[in-house]
């Protein structure tokens, strides 16, 4: 919970909708006495609560202020020039903008008071962005401050932060309500009669940890797996400035998204998904424990989660977290595990001298040689080749198959001689029939695994068919997801250098199990199974 009093002085007033001792001039109004209002913004309090989770405290940085700007609506028009305070330090605070002035400034006691020239007429709602890098025209309407998009993932001057947005019934609650009430003749007596603004953060905050043990069991015999570190993946890359609600919009039923006791909801219209970069395996290197924020994702909840295959459309996926791992093999009980090549074809998983072994059986190339050349007793000779003939390091081709696979092929450690085919035929390049009879596999390069677990902003009961899972990021919510449990090998990594687009391979399942938790932060806690 924080919160800042700003005392915005007014002219004096008569009525609801215009300033009293003001006298026409060319058709504009000029202020005579001043009045005063008091505006105290805040995030929400241990009131607000939800089933998904609780409120828990922000960091302090998080809750930082370099500045807050003061938007009066009425209607749809602004009817004050905006007033902008900036904290330039721990005792100076200084109202910037050709609009504004400051008076009567105590920083320390989070107090400050504006002179406010020239409104045309006394506002029915209050708008307050925090730590927004542009100044507000004073020409900017309502409907024009709810279209602007961007990137608010800089937070080295603070979090960017706007009022809370929630329904009413059926009214879209955006600025918060003024009433003549909140216009007072002095500082002090405007103190008492404060306009509240709950203020959300633009952005969400994801948190992963990691229960599961090193060199954990994966279900797989000899394998073990260590979890190496995260991502975030499939995020949107930009948020509206101020929460948008919109009724036409598709809302969830399966949790209750609106709280308007406490000024607030947990659900958003997202902007329009502008996906971020996909990680290399390489890049894949965030702590456990530690936060990353990200911008609102909602567009993808409304629709039947399916694993994500290969060529699927990433704009259709939810933000989602991708976990690197490293596959271990030990072949006995006296050996210490260690990360190997590993390769999965037809459901049967291959060391690299396995594999090996198996792919010379699939070459069925002979080595041809002649005995007692020249001579009555010439013979000759057709040697089916074997696997120390071979190179002990397979070669791939990572771009053949889906993207967790590829085409693994043997090479000779030496070409010299000649070869045929089981029928005889002659073999002009034996590299090349070696390549060409390669197979397509999964192929652990390393060992190196991913898993990826799409984020819910609600985790349903599953055993009740009217909560499902809704999928999602919303601003202002702190995902935790806990990493419980590994089963299955995960997405195997051919090429450590290539983007990840996560996908799961086809009748393939690999299960991380996680608790998502979403938390001033909402917390909405997953734990999660890896699979």
């Amino acid at each position: 919970m924080f919160g800042l009093l700003a005392g915005v002085a007014f002219v004096a007033c008569t009525n609801d909708d215009d300033p009293a001792g003001v006298t026409p001039v060319d058709g504009n109004k000029v202020a005579t006495a001043p009045k005063y209002m008091s505006v105290n913004f805040a995030m929400p309090s241990g009131a607000a609560t939800r089933a998904d989770g609780d409120l828990v405290p922000a960091d302090i940085k998080e809750s930082l202020i370099n500045n807050a700007q003061f938007l009066f609506f009425k209607g749809e028009n602004q009817v004050a020039a905006p007033c902008k305070i900036v904290n330039n330090g721990p005792d100076v605070v200084n109202a910037q903008g050709p609009y504004a002035s400051q008076k009567d400034l105590n920083w320390d006691t989070k107090e400050a008071v504006v002179v406010m020239d020239n409104p045309t007429a006394i506002p029915t709602s209050l708008v307050v962005l925090i730590n927004y890098g542009e100044d507000i025209a004073q020409t900017t309407s309502l409907t024009e401050l709810k279209a602007i998009v961007d990137d608010y993932s800089n937070v080295e001057n603070g979090i960017v932060m706007s009022n809370a947005v929630y329904n009413d019934g059926l009214n879209n609650v955006i600025g918060a309500p003024v009433v003549p009430a909140n216009v007072c003749e002095t500082p002090d007596a405007a103190r008492t009669n404060p306009v509240q603004v709950n203020v959300d953060r633009v952005l969400a905050k994801v948190q992963v940890k990691n229960s599961v043990a090193a060199n954990a069991a994966t279900g797989e015999a000899n394998v073990t797996v260590d979890l190496t570190g995260w991502s975030l993946v499939y995020n949107n890359t930009q948020s509206y400035l101020i929460k948008k609600l919109a009724s036409e919009y598709a809302l969830p039923t399966t949790f209750t998204w609106n709280d308007a006791t406490n000024k607030r909801s947990y659900w958003a219209d997202a902007a329009t998904y502008k996906m971020g970069a996909f990680p290399k395996y390489n890049a894949i290197t965030k702590e456990f424990d530690a936060n990353v924020y990200t911008q609102e994702n909602t567009a993808f909840f409304n629709k039947t989660f399916e694993e994500p295959k290969e060529g699927v459309n990433p704009t259709d996926n939810p933000t989602a977290v991708i976990v690197a791992a490293t596959l271990k093999y030990k072949a006995n009980d006296n050996e210490e595990a260690a990360a190997v090549n590993l390769y999965k074809f037809r459901g049967v998983l291959y060391t690299e001298a396995d594999f090996k072994t198996l792919l010379a059986e699939y070459a069925n190339i002979f080595k041809v040689t002649v005995e007692d050349e020249g001579t009555p007793n010439e013979k000759t000779i057709y040697t089916k080749l074997q696997a120390e003939d071979f190179k002990d390091v397979l070669k791939f081709d990572e771009e053949a198959g889906a993207s967790y696979e590829a085409k693994v092929y043997l090479e000779l450690k030496s070409t010299a001689g000649n070869f045929v085919t089981a029928d005889k035929k002659p073999i002009e390049d034996v590299a090349k029939a070696l390549e060409d009879a390669g197979q397509i596999a999964q192929f652990w390069n390393g060992g190196k695994t991913y898993y990826f677990i799409p984020i819910k902003q609600h985790v349903g009961d599953p055993e009740d068919e009217d909560d499902a899972d809704v999928f999602g990021i919303v601003r202002n919510h702190y995902y935790q997801l806990d990493l419980k449990s590994v089963t299955g090998l995960g997405t195997a990594v051919p090429n450590p250098e290539m983007e990840i687009v996560p996908i799961t391979p086809e009748d393939e399942y690999y299960y991380l199990a996680a608790k998502i938790t979403v938390l001033d932060w909402k917390v909405v806690t997953q734990n999660v199974d890896l699979k």
